[in-house]
C-alpha cells in the first residue's frame, strides 16, 4: 500500500488522473450533504441536484414540501432527486397536492391553476320575510344563512310588499362569507281627508297640515287626525296605518247652535223668533240652529219689528230694537169730544185751556170750529156747544169718543151713527146742558166734563176706552230738530188769522187770534199749546149750501208742519180710511212724535198762508 507523501514514480497520464481526483475529493469535502444524511467525513459518491420550479394561478400561494414550508408561488426548488409531496394553497382557493418524482439533474416545473372557492353571503332584513334576488334570481326570504355564490360581484335586491325595495351590490372574495342587513324603509301608507264643511283646518296628532281635503304620506302607525272650524264641534278620528295603506276618511263637523240677544229701548216687548214667543226683552235665546231666522218684536201701541238674521255657527246676534210707536197708551178714560164754536161772539171760548187736545178748521162763512178732546183734565165750564160737521165727526171717530154736539149740518149725524160713533146731541136731550143769559142763542149753550160724564154714566154708556188718536208723544227732554220757529202766523182767509208766540220759560206757544191774546173765559188767561200743528187740506164750499159751509178734505195726505220746542219740522199728514187715524210722517217715513200737554191742530184751507220766523 502505498501513503501519501511517498514518491512514487509513475507515469505522466496517471499523474493527472490522481491530480483531478485528489481535487474533486477536497471540493467534496467542503460542500453540505443534501438529502442523504450521509457522513460527509466520509468520501462517497453524491447524485446530481434535480431543479423543481413551482408557479400557480393566482400568485403567492403557500407551498409546502413534504409538509415544510417551502415558500410561495413563483419559486424555484433545488432538490435532491427523489418523491416530493407539494402542497400549494392560498387563501379561498382549493388546497392543490401533487406528488413529483425527480432524478438526478432533472429540472421539473409546475404550473398549478387553483380553483378558487365560493363565498357566501347572510343576507337579512328588517322586518324579516321579504323576498331576496340575488344577480335576478330568487332565492328565497330573509333571514338567509350562509347562501354560496361565486366569487365576484353580485347584485342583491331585497322587496317587501309595502316596503320601499332595497338594492346592494357586493363583492365577494373567493372564499368570504359577507353579511348583508337592509332596514327595509316602510312605503308611507296615504291618508285621504274628505272635509265637506267649508274653511276647515286639518290636524294631525294635534299639527296643522292644511285647510279642506287633504292627501298626507304619514308614517306607519296610530295616528289622530281632527278638523276644526270655528262654530262648530271638533272632529276627530283616530286611524292605525299600515306600510303602503291607502285609507279615506271623512270628517264632517257639526256646527254648533247660535245665540240672538235681544234689547229693546222699551219694556214689556214680546219677542218671537221663527213666530214661536220666547218671552220679553230683554232676552237671550240659546241653542238655535245656524241658518236664517225671523225676530218679530211685538209692543201694542208700537209697530212690529220685523227682520231675519243670519246665525252662524257658534255665534252671537245681538238685536238692538228700539220700537216705534205708532199709537200712544189708551187714556186713562174715554175722550170726551165738544163742539165749540169761534164766532165772534162766541168769544172767549170757555174749557179750550183744559182740552188735550183742540182741532181748529173752516166751518162757514168764513168762520173756524174747534172739536176739543178732554181726556185727561176736567173742565168746569164747556162751551159754547155748537153743531157738527161730517168732517169733524171723521176726525173725532180717532179718539173713539163720545161726540157732544148741538145739532148739525146735513148728513153729520147720520154719518156718526154709521161708522159707529158714540154721540150726545145737545137740542136732543139738553140734561146735561144749559144757556147762559149773558150771550144771546146760539152762542149761550154750555155744559162741564162732570156734567157730561154723569150723564153719559146714566145713560148706561161706557167711559172706558178711547184712544189719542193716531198722536205719538216723545220725551220732552227730547228736543225736536228743525228749524228755529219761535213765532207762527197762520191766515185761513183773508180776514181771519192766527198767531202763536214761543215762551221759552213754559216751552209752549202763546195763542193770539186776529191780534188779540186768545183768552181762556174761566181763568183770563192766555191759551197755550205745547205742540202746534198745522195741516194743508183741501177746503171747498159746498155749492149752494145756505150757510156757506164748508168741505173739508179728510182722507189722503198733505202738506203738515210740526211746531214745538221753539221748531218747525216738515211732515206729512196722511189718512187712509175711517178706521185709521191721521198721523203724521216725517220725511224718512217716520212718524212725528209730540210734547205732552196742550196740543192744537190747524186745518188750514190750500189757498190759506203760513209763515214762522
Amino acid at each position: 500500500m502505498k501513503f501519501p507523501g511517498v514518491l512514487y514514480k509513475v507515469n505522466t497520464t496517471f499523474r493527472i488522473f490522481t491530480l483531478i481526483t485528489i481535487i474533486s475529493l477536497i471540493s467534496a469535502c467542503r460542500m453540505p450533504f443534501q438529502g442523504s444524511g450521509q457522513d460527509l467525513s466520509t468520501p462517497t459518491h453524491q447524485p446530481a441536484r434535480a431543479t423543481l420550479e413551482i408557479s400557480s394561478t393566482p400568485a403567492k400561494a403557500e407551498i409546502k414540501v413534504n409538509g415544510k414550508d417551502s415558500g410561495r408561488t413563483p419559486n424555484t426548488l433545488h432538490l435532491s432527486p427523489g418523491t416530493y409531496k407539494v402542497t400549494v394553497s392560498l387563501s379561498g382557493y382549493k388546497e392543490s397536492q401533487q406528488e413529483v418524482q425527480l432524478g438526478e439533474g432533472d429540472r421539473v416545473s409546475l404550473d398549478i391553476k387553483l380553483i378558487a372557492l365560493n363565498g357566501a353571503l347572510n343576507i337579512n332584513s328588517k322586518p324579516n320575510g321579504a323576498s331576496v334576488q340575488v344577480d335576478s334570481k330568487q332565492v328565497g326570504d330573509t333571514p338567509i344563512s350562509k347562501l354560496s355564490v361565486t366569487p365576484g360581484k353580485h347584485s342583491i335586491t331585497i322587496r317587501k310588499d309595502h316596503y320601499k325595495e332595497c338594492k346592494k351590490i357586493v363583492d365577494v372574495s373567493p372564499g368570504q362569507t359577507i353579511d348583508v342587513s337592509c332596514n327595509l324603509a316602510a312605503v308611507k301608507p296615504i291618508l285621504l281627508i274628505d272635509v265637506p264643511n267649508k274653511n276647515v283646518v286639518v290636524f294631525v296628532d294635534k299639527h296643522k297640515v292644511g285647510s279642506g281635503d287633504q292627501k298626507l304620506e304619514l308614517e306607519v302607525g296610530k295616528h289622530t287626525i281632527s278638523a276644526k272650524r270655528e262654530g262648530y264641534f271638533e272632529a276627530t278620528k283616530d286611524i292605525s296605518l299600515s306600510p303602503g295603506d291607502i285609507k279615506k276618511i271623512t270628517l264632517s263637523l257639526k256646527p254648533k247652535p247660535g245665540t240672538i240677544a235681544i234689547t229693546t229701548s222699551q219694556k214689556g216687548v214680546k219677542v218671537f223668533i221663527d213666530r214661536k214667543f220666547r218671552g220679553f226683552a230683554p232676552i237671550t235665546i240659546k241653542n238655535l240652529e245656524p241658518g236664517n231666522h225671523w225676530v218679530r218684536l211685538n209692543k201694542r201701541y208700537y209697530e212690529t219689528f220685523r227682520k231675519k238674521y243670519k246665525v252662524a255657527p257658534g255665534s252671537t246676534i245681538k238685536v238692538k230694537a228700539t220700537l216705534e210707536q205708532i199709537e200712544s197708551a189708551p187714556p186713562p178714560r174715554r175722550p170726551l169730544a165738544v163742539m165749540i164754536e169761534n164766532h165772534p161772539d162766541a168769544r172767549p171760548q170757555s174749557g179750550l185751556a183744559y182740552a188735550d187736545v183742540v182741532l181748529e178748521a173752516p166751518a162757514e162763512f168764513g168762520i173756524s170750529r174747534f172739536i176739543a178732546f178732554f181726556i185727561t183734565r176736567e173742565s168746569p165750564v164747556v162751551g159754547p156747544v155748537r153743531s157738527a160737521r161730517k168732517y169733524f165727526v171723521l176726525w173725532a171717530k180717532e179718539f173713539n169718543p163720545i161726540y157732544i154736539h148741538a145739532g148739525g149740518a146735513p148728513g153729520a149725524a147720520g154719518l156718526a151713527d154709521q161708522i159707529g160713533l158714540v154721540r150726545t146731541n145737545a137740542l136732543w136731550d139738553g140734561r146735561a146742558f144749559y144757556r147762559t143769559q149773558d150771550r144771546v142763542a146760539p152762542h149761550n149753550l154750555y155744559t162741564s166734563t162732570s156734567a157730561l160724564r154723569r150723564y153719559e154714566k146714566m145713560v148706561g154708556r161706557s167711559l172706558k176706552g178711547g184712544t189719542w188718536g193716531g198722536l205719538l208723544f216723545k220725551d220732552q227732554s227730547i228736543k225736536q230738530p228743525g228749524r228755529r220757529a219761535e213765532y207762527i202766523n197762520i191766515r185761513f182767509n183773508d180776514w181771519y188769522y192766527v198767531e202763536w208766540r214761543w215762551d221759552p220759560k213754559t216751552n209752549t206757544y202763546l195763542r193770539w187770534m186776529q191780534g188779540e191774546p186768545a183768552i181762556e173765559r174761566i181763568t183770563g188767561e192766555q191759551i197755550r199749546a205745547s205742540t202746534v200743528i198745522v195741516r194743508v187740506h183741501q177746503i171747498h164750499r159746498i155749492p149752494g149750501d145756505d150757510k156757506a159751509r164748508e168741505d173739508v178734505q179728510v182722507f189722503g195726505s198733505g202738506p203738515a208742519y210740526i211746531f214745538q220746542d221753539g221748531t218747525v219740522q216738515k211732515a206729512t199728514w196722511k189718512k187712509t180710511s175711517t178706521k185709521q187715524p191721521t198721523i203724521y210722517l216725517d220725511k224718512d217715513g217716520k212718524q212725528v212724535k209730540v210734547n205732552k200737554g196742550a196740543v192744537w191742530i190747524q186745518a188750514i184751507p190750500q189757498y190759506g198762508s203760513l209763515d214762522w220766523r
